[in-house]
């Protein structure tokens, strides 16, 4: 007899998307994991996530997450970590102590449960994330996942303390950061408009120096993340219309603008003179 669902799924039946900031949160950039397919190892059933660094290049970074919605507990396990590791747990009560499995990893105690104001039951650390406008504690969030990020660092893929900026599950909005300093990025999805839907980009001038316009035709919320030729976002903006971006702290090279809409999305490469 299957045991009856407690906790929220952090996964979506047809699509999961986690958009990170990684790095110093002040000043870093942005990545996604991006829900690919499934596995079964060890008689579980793993959700493969595939790693993209900035909008569109895939990393060859590939993660594998399995999860227990009846005790609310998750398991992850990657080619530098096979086996695999419990990183979220519902069980824990006030004052139990958990090892977080980070760079900066360490033995962090329980200090609260409780649901917060989305109904979503919530287990509380006594280690702030700082280089936000609120330090805020580690939390595991119930459909959601450790507030700290879900995606964890390999030899081939270095993620230095990620926090999590939004969570999409089957295109819907499930969760985003609570400090409003990054509300604007969870307001145009990046990773669940298909790629096989360019929109038509109208992007001048090319080559430019100091000021670049971005055209698409669409009447609703654009979307633009400028990025280097590592995929690394240098830029960021949003808007209706023409946008005009601000171009000129940006070094001479070759740049990568990925437009999004609610009608599709499309990358275009630009070259600063």
């Amino acid at each position: 007899m299957e045991a009856k669902p407690q906790f929220t799924s952090l996964f979506g039946n047809e699509s999961t998307v986690w958009t990170i900031k990684k790095s110093d949160l002040s000043g870093a950039y942005t990545d996604s994991l991006v829900y690919g397919g499934d596995t079964i190892m060890d008689n579980m059933h793993y959700y493969k996530f595939n790693s993209f660094m900035g909008p569109t290049f895939q990393s060859e970074c590939v993660r594998y997450y399995a999860e227990d919605t009846v005790q609310g507990k998750v398991w992850f396990f990657n080619a530098e970590h096979p086996v695999p590791s419990l990183i979220m747990d519902f069980s824990l009560e006030v004052g139990d102590q958990f090892e977080i499995f980070s760079q900066f990893g360490d033995t962090f105690e329980v200090i609260a449960t409780y649901t917060d104001l989305q109904g979503r039951y919530t287990v509380e650390f006594d280690s702030p994330i700082e280089g936000l406008s609120v330090p805020e504690n580690f939390k595991f969030i119930e459909g959601y996942g450790p507030n700290r990020g879900i995606d964890y660092a390999d030899g081939s893929c270095s993620s230095l303390d990620p926090y999590a900026l939004c969570h999409y599950k089957d295109g819907l909005l499930a969760g985003h950061a609570s400090d409003p300093a990054w509300a604007l990025a969870c307001q145009v999805p990046t990773r669940d408009i298909p790629m096989d839907n360019p929109i038509s980009v109208r992007l001048w001038p090319n080559p430019g120096t100091d000021v670049l316009h971005i055209e698409t035709g669409t009447t609703g919320r654009v979307g633009v993340q400028v990025c280097d030729a590592t995929g690394r976002a240098v830029l960021a903006a949003w808007g209706t219309g023409v946008l005009k971006l601000s171009s000129a702290a940006l070094s001479p090279g070759v740049y990568f603008i990925e437009v999004t809409t609610s009608e599709g999305r499309q990358t275009v490469k630009w070259m600063k003179q």
